[in-house]
């Protein structure tokens, strides 16, 4: 029970969660809903996709004389085409190599190259460039698009994951208000997930990818946990006109803001353990050299831990002042009958007499 692992939540605030739905729909599914992820996919009649490719990375570099540097790409499953585009001021090598090492493509450019090569195993790639030969430094303009392979069979859903996840989007309905939403599972050809035009795209592959990172099941699912609030947290604000909205740090703090809200923020410390974990590769740290747009991980995790070392009212208490106008009528009447310490009784009580006029 949500009261036994937040002290901060007491019976009659639970008995409001569990009146809208939401420990069933939006925290004890999750489990269940990794599981159902991470299990393996069958295949079924080839047909094509129409699908188009996903911008791994768009980003410019520059490459010291005398430097080797590495562009960690997420994991990509079997059977994807990574495209890979570079435009060079001269003279430079390039390697793409698998996570064991084998090279899948070597040449050099002093202009503009192009290259595809098709994932053999599922695992994580890494673009080199290479100016260690080289008496000046390099300026590089670097597109990388992934998308599955055409010729390749297409794969089945597990069971049940659809009527999951709407069943998940339902309850998200009946706390905010929203626009369009969507939740789905797809597979994408690498670990993943994102939010865009009222869609929440889970890949399979990040599912699979942490079951087999972290290597504890439980552990895994709150990792995707705050994975989905963090793309929730995106498409909410968005619906809402924040100009924060694509802002990766408060999504981020949003994610754990909702944790701590549903008395869950124990959980949220298994993604800043995979964070952590995650910081460093090879020496290089991925969101510096590839220029994602998320914090490095080793400050996502840092992060996550100061917000999990706040007192719970007074941090779930700044985010309510953003959430609370956007929460459903039935749902403010709910938490105004209920009395928790990090329920702020005045702003919903505001919210609701601003409505009844």
């Amino acid at each position: 029970m949500i009261a036994s692992q937040h002290p901060q939540c007491f019976r009659a605030v639970c008995r409001t969660w569990a009146a809208a739905n939401q420990p069933h729909a939006l925290v004890g599914a999750f489990f269940v809903l990794v599981l159902l992820l991470a299990a393996p996919l069958t295949a079924g009649n080839a047909t094509a996709s129409t699908e188009s490719k996903e911008q791994l990375a768009e980003i410019s570099v520059t490459t010291d004389v005398g430097d080797r540097q590495a562009i960690r790409l997420p994991v990509i499953s079997r059977g994807t085409v990574i495209d890979v585009s570079i435009i060079s001021d001269g003279m430079i090598e390039v390697t793409m190599l698998s996570e064991s090492e084998a090279a899948l493509f070597s040449g050099q450019t002093n202009a503009h190259m192009t290259f595809s090569v098709t994932a053999p195993t599922t695992g994580r790639y890494f673009l080199f460039l290479d100016n260690r030969a080289g008496e000046t430094s390099r300026q590089l303009q670097i597109s990388i698009r992934a998308g599955r392979n055409l010729n390749t069979t297409q794969d089945q859903l597990p069971p049940g994951l659809t009527a999951r996840l709407e069943k998940i989007t339902k309850a998200v309905k009946r706390i905010f208000q929203t626009g369009p939403l969507t939740i789905r599972a797809a597979r994408c050809g690498f670990a993943n997930a994102f939010s865009r035009n009222g869609e929440i795209v889970l890949c399979t592959e990040l599912a699979q990818h942490l079951i087999a990172d972290i290597d504890d099941g439980r552990r895994a699912a709150d990792t995707l946990l705050f994975v989905l609030l963090h793309e929730l947290g995106h498409s909410l604000l968005r619906d809402w006109g924040s100009p924060r909205a694509d802002n990766e740090t408060v999504a981020d703090e949003f994610a754990v803001a909702l944790m701590v809200m549903f008395g869950q923020g124990e959980r949220a410390r298994a993604p800043a353990e995979y964070f952590e974990s995650q910081a460093t590769i090879r020496g290089l740290d991925y969101a510096a050299v590839a220029s994602d747009p998320h914090p490095p991980s080793a400050k996502r995790a840092r992060n996550i831990l100061k917000w999990l070392s706040r007192d719970p009212n007074v941090f779930t208490r700044k985010w309510q002042s953003k959430l609370v106008p956007h929460m459903q009528t039935a749902f403010l009447q709910r938490l105004s009958r209920a009395s928790a310490p990090w329920i702020d009784g005045d702003a919903v009580q505001r919210e609701l007499n601003k409505r009844a006029r």
